[in-house]
């Protein structure tokens, strides 16, 4: 077989913690960024603009929305530490879980939310964003 044809070799890279406690990466752009995809939701009954992030594994809403929504008191200890693209830590008050709905198509889901201590914009990862139907990806196109 020519070279050129050759299969490509497959690898499995294993990640060794270096430390105990879980940690998940939070890989955003600067909040003063207006490039983006951005949609407005319902939180609790209360109009919330995320922008999407299809690059997240989780969501994030600001301490002062949870405060806005008057459920500050429902924040449980963080799952994992955040580390930005950077490998800076986000400062979290910990997580919360809340019913979001998608005005547009009425679709709504129970989301576990990070609660941010000064990170203002809310951000919505890729499967919160496909569960409201924000977000539809042709998987026929798409490597795995």
């Amino acid at each position: 077989m020519s070279q050129r044809h050759r299969k490509p070799e497959v690898c499995q890279l294993e990640h060794e913690a270096e430390e105990e406690e879980e940690e998940e990466e939070l890989l955003t752009l600067d909040a003063a960024c207006t490039d983006g995809w951005f949609a407005g939701l319902q939180v609790e009954r209360k109009q919330v603009t995320f922008r999407l992030d299809t690059g997240a594994t989780l969501n994030l809403l600001p301490e002062s929305t949870v405060r806005e929504i008057g459920r500050l008191h429902e924040i449980r200890p963080a799952a994992a530490t955040l580390r930005m693209f950077d490998k800076t830590v986000l400062q979290t008050r910990g997580m919360i879980s809340l019913q979001v709905e998608n005005p547009r198509t009425a679709t709504r889901r129970a989301m576990d939310f990070y609660v941010s201590a000064k990170h203002e914009q809310p951000i919505l990862g890729c499967q919160a964003s496909r569960d409201l139907k924000l977000l539809c990806v042709d998987e026929e196109v798409v490597c795995t």
